[in-house]
């Protein structure tokens, strides 16, 4: 109510012009002398018996007034206050109807602050410590444990002559928590008491847990050897699908893995029928047909230098009496990597290269010099070769036709090569004259 009047009388203020802050705005303004400031004043003025003048024009502060102040406070306590106590914005009957109304309404800040409209938080927790020290609630900070130490307490938990209360206030947490942590690190469903009974059904739920990961275990460990068997005897990618192996390879895959799984198992996993298998295997063991043929096309490929394909290694056949036809020919060279090695006709392309801009001509066809060193000449030759393509770049002088430098090399910027080399032996020559 008081709180009430006083925004009333202020809106009044304010609507007849009045400017109730310009006297908080000055007060801001005025100094605070430290406690070691106000002492030496103090001392000053006793020395000086008692002589407001004398003391303000040694020191140059503070007002009479408030030197009259300070002197007051000494002769009443023997000393001064070391810091600056400010007035209370609040009397001390709407501290204490703050502080019960905290204490009866459930101990909330905001629900005190919203029903009395003061003070703020921090105020109103220094009033409860004032006038009633000890009576406010505090929160406890949650006690956090490893997994470790949470196992260690529910073996504390379990044991028979426990008691659960003591234990969760020997932890410094309460007996809901407890509960929680033997929910989240047993599960729900394990039982609260251990008895004969109990123990039983809680040893059969383990081992056929135990079980059930045993047989997951197996199942990826198959998994994994039917990949790693495809990338390693098969040749295929990591990823493959192997439902679309075709038959024959299942099998090789299958009879590759024997040794660690059953065969229904591996039938199993690669929806491989029995029968299809056995077929297929019985198709593997049978002898090659044509391996006469095919050691006779090796042969045949390897003399003619690698260059005869399918069709002329055909008709050398037929001519040695071998009647095949050209696709089982194709096939038994592809299934023995006989591939002719060719090069293929580079494209045509009109390209010339960047179009840069010409250089001055310096000699204008005068290739005639009338002392050595003074005009070379230079051009890039092309050779092929089996190997490929080489440049040769001699330097020629002009005064007699001799060669002073050449290089070689694979690439047309060898020319550069061969000038920065002639540089530098005339350099090396220059040297040697001046030394001599």
């Amino acid at each position: 109510i008081d709180t009430q009047r006083t925004r009333i009388s202020h809106q009044k203020a304010r609507g007849c012009g009045h400017n109730p802050g310009r006297k908080n705005k000055l007060r801001r303004n005025v100094r605070v002398f430290s406690h070691k400031e106000r002492v030496r004043a103090i001392q000053l003025f006793l020395k000086y018996d008692c002589s407001y003048a004398a003391t303000i024009r040694e020191l140059g502060y503070p007002s009479i007034g408030a030197l009259r102040k300070w002197y007051k406070e000494y002769l009443e306590s023997g000393e001064l206050h070391q810091e600056h106590r400010k007035k209370s914005k609040y009397s001390e009957e709407q501290k204490r109807i703050a502080v019960n109304h905290y204490f009866e309404y459930g101990q909330c800040y905001a629900r005190t602050i919203r029903m009395l409209g003061y003070p703020n938080r921090e105020s109103l927790r220094q009033w409860c410590e004032e006038l009633a020290p000890g009576a406010r609630k505090l929160r406890k900070s949650a006690v956090k444990l490893t997994q470790d130490q949470k196992e260690a307490v529910l073996k504390k938990f379990y044991k028979p002559q426990t008691n659960r209360k003591n234990l969760a206030e020997s932890e410094g947490i309460s007996r809901v928590t407890l509960y929680q942590w033997k929910n989240t690190v047993l599960g729900k469903d394990f039982p609260l008491r251990m008895t004969l009974k109990n123990q039983e059904k809680q040893k059969e739920l383990l081992l056929k847990e135990v079980e059930d990961l045993q047989k997951q275990v197996h199942q990826l460990q198959l998994e994994k050897a039917l990949l790693e068997g495809a990338a390693e005897l098969l040749k295929k990618e990591k990823g493959v699908n192997l439902l679309c192996l075709s038959n024959q390879e299942k099998t090789i895959l299958i009879d590759a893995l024997r040794n660690q799984f059953t065969l229904k198992e591996l039938l199993q996993q690669l929806q491989l029928p029995k029968s299809s298998y056995f077929y297929q295997k019985q198709a593997l063991e049978k002898p090659d047909k044509y391996y006469k043929e095919r050691q006779l096309i090796i042969t045949i490929f390897n003399h003619n230098f690698c260059a005869y394909g399918y069709r002329r290694i055909h008709q050398a056949l037929k001519n040695m009496g071998k009647k095949l036809s050209e696709k089982v020919v194709r096939r038994l060279m592809t299934e023995e990597n006989l591939f002719v090695k060719f090069s293929r006709r580079k494209k045509y392309s009109s390209y010339a290269g960047e179009i840069s801009p010409a250089h001055p001509n310096l000699l204008n066809r005068n290739f005639k010099a009338k002392k050595p060193n003074e005009k070379w000449l230079t051009d890039i030759t092309e050779f092929r070769i089996p190997a490929g393509k080489i440049y040769l770049s001699p330097l020629v002088d002009c005064y007699d036709g001799a060669i002073v430098s050449w290089t070689i090399g694979t690439k047309p910027t060898c020319f550069t090569l061969c000038l920065k080399r002639v540089i530098h032996q005339i350099i090396q020559r220059a040297k040697v004259s001046l030394d001599d």
